[in-house]
């Protein structure tokens, strides 16, 4: 009975944040455009950051550059590696045969 209780709430809740959202979207929408009075400039940066990050264009916290060659040899085990995998996984089911220089 609780258990059905807490699950009709969380759908409840969860209709009621659907149906909000809309106007929510819309409210930072304007605030980070400006149409809204009295926001300053660091609130509306602050919200175009956090929508920003929202969608995938999130602050650069840490990058590692890896430099390094790969010789011939390295290529080929690497090919043999990837195909054998995909053959594993049923992806390749057909024999190819590799083109010459």
């Amino acid at each position: 009975m609780i258990h059905d209780q807490a699950q009709l709430f969380q759908e409840t809740l969860r209709e009621r944040i659907q149906a909000f959202a809309p106007i929510a979207e819309k409210f930072l929408e304007d605030l980070i455009s400006g149409k809204l009075e009295g926001a300053s400039t660091a609130l509306r940066a602050k919200y175009a950051n956090l929508a920003l990050a929202r969608a995938g264009f999130g602050e650069i916290k840490n990058v590692n550059i890896l430099s390094g060659q790969l010789t011939r040899e390295d290529i080929e085990a690497i090919k043999l590696r990837a195909t054998k995998a995909a053959t594993d996984a049923g992806i390749i089911d057909t024999e190819f045969k590799e083109l010459g220089d």
